[in-house]
């Protein structure tokens, strides 16, 4: 079966299957169209309201990021009409993103935010939570630096405490307890001020947690291998740094006795290389336990830190 079309007088013989191809362009044609004349907004708001709910209700939040994206995509495409809730659908797609573990994408989202709403009452808020991103993403300097950037842009912000807090948490999490105590001293707000004076009661205990020192741990491993990790209470990473420095001098000594100086030689180099890795051996895990013991107790004052606002998983 075939059909003739005509174009301008001009007649064109086409088979059953190429007619149907041509009736499905037109057919996608008209849909498009419809949708550039005037279905475009409404089902834009439709589908704000179905990322609403994928993200509020079912914290499907890769899925909700999609849906607004789609909106925001949208409003690009025809930035003559009125999009209802343009700037609160930019700050959901980017909360989306960080929900959803795409931290990059996300602080490209609320830098695009930044420079489509300079002047907007959530800039401050946007800060903070591309500060919680950097923590999430084990980045602390890059987090203590936007933490100060919204101090400074906004000193009067009822963000400013919380930055404070988080920058506080920081300094104690890298050993600067004295930052850490400045940090605390600059909050002013009620709701967290109560959790600063527990803070700063539990500063001194910290202080006097019992700590090992390495210097004295790498000696003692100098003096009498296994020494240093007996004063690390590890009696049997003592025995064993003994044990194994013994075999290897007495292996040193023997070879030089049976009138073999190479192999002396070579196993006095590696008992070297042994005997060193004992110091160093003792030192390290000297430093390892006292940081263990620290972060214990920062666990355990951890809650008092509390200030999350979109809740990322923050641990480093």
């Amino acid at each position: 079966m075939s059909a003739l079309i005509k174009f301008s007088g001009l007649t064109i013989k086409m088979g059953r299957w190429h007619l149907s191809a041509v009736l499905l362009g037109f057919i996608s044609m008209g849909h498009v169209f419809a949708e550039e004349t005037g279905q475009n907004l409404m089902s834009a708001q439709e589908v704000y309201l179905y990322a609403v709910e994928l993200q509020e209700k079912n914290q499907d939040y890769q899925r909700a990021a999609t849906e607004f994206g789609r909106y925001l995509s949208y409003a690009r495409r025809h930035p003559e009409a009125d999009y209802p809730n343009h700037e609160e659908v930019m700050h959901r797609y980017a909360q989306s993103l960080a929900k959803g573990g795409e931290y990059q994408r996300a602080l490209t989202a609320y830098a695009n935010f930044g420079k489509q709403y300079p002047q907007s009452k959530k800039i401050a808020q946007l800060m903070f939570e591309m500060g919680e991103i950097h923590e999430a993403q084990k980045a602390p300097q890059a987090a203590r630096f936007r933490y100060g950037q919204l101090k400074n842009y906004a000193p009067e912000s009822e963000w400013k405490d919380r930055a404070s807090l988080r920058q506080a948490w920081q300094h104690l999490q890298l050993g600067e307890d004295t930052k850490a105590l400045k940090r605390l001293n600059e909050i002013e707000d009620p709701h967290y001020k109560a959790n600063v004076e527990k803070v700063l009661l539990a500063l001194p205990e910290l202080e006097r947690l019992p700590q090992k020192d390495p210097k004295t741990a790498a000696l003692l491993s100098a003096l009498l291998p296994g020494a240093g990790h007996a004063y690390l209470d590890r009696p049997k990473d003592a025995q064993f740094a003994f044990l194994s420095n013994g075999l290897m001098i007495g292996a040193t000594v023997e070879a030089f006795e049976q009138d073999m100086p190479a192999l002396g030689v070579v196993l006095g180099v590696l008992e070297l290389g042994w005997y060193t890795g004992t110091m160093f051996s003792a030192s390290s895990l000297a430093h390892k336990q006292n940081n263990e013991q620290r972060q214990n107790y920062l666990e355990k004052i951890r809650p008092y830190f509390a200030s999350e606002s979109i809740g990322l998983k923050i641990d480093f």
